[in-house]
């Protein structure tokens, strides 16, 4: 019998198999909302529902992936794995979560390091770095209490460096060292 993590993987699965995102369209659809300095944040064009669809169920599986254990956080990179489209994506969804952080919300500000934390080196990172250091900053002007995400997401994070830049859990640990 599958268990309830099992169950909840394979709904994810079928979701995001539902949603089809041609990998250049989502680019067509971000605005970039602020660029100060180096810190970006984007929004969605229009609302547009595939991609509002797809943001819920990044949310939700990025809720479920911090609250789970080292085995089930590699499931669900597994399971990511099959969607290019989606990993590709998710730099930029941590870059629409800057606006929801810079209003305190510290449950945003978790998501966009679990989200970070769920790509895994597996796409060109620089994307990914520019927006999770926007989304510390705006924790930071918002004073959140960044070291327990910080710390807890780095803790489910791998030390995968495919791309030279360094790991997303060496980014989050560094990061954690000038928190206030």
């Amino acid at each position: 019998m599958e268990n309830t993590f099992d169950l909840r993987l394979i709904e994810y699965r079928k979701k995001f198999a539902s949603i089809e995102i041609d990998l250049n369209e989502w680019n067509n659809h971000l605005i970039l909302e602020e660029e100060i300095g180096d810190d970006v944040e984007f929004r969605l064009e229009n609302n547009q529902p595939l991609f509002l669809l797809l943001n819920k169920e990044l949310m939700d599986l990025s809720r479920c992936y911090a609250e789970s254990t080292i085995t089930e956080v590699c499931s669900i990179r597994e399971m990511l794995s099959e969607f290019e489209n989606i990993l590709s994506y998710m730099a930029c969804f941590v870059g629409t979560l800057v606006p929801q952080v810079k209003k305190g919300g510290e449950e945003f500000f978790i998501c966009g390091l679990a989200v970070a934390s769920m790509q895994d080196g597996r796409c060109d990172p620089r994307d990914l770095f520019l927006s999770l250091k926007s989304l510390l900053n705006a924790a930071r002007n918002s004073d959140i209490d960044m070291n327990p995400g910080l710390k807890k997401i780095a803790a489910l994070s791998s030390t995968n460096d495919q791309f030279g830049m360094g790991s997303i859990k060496e980014f989050l640990l560094h990061h954690m060292k000038g928190c206030k």
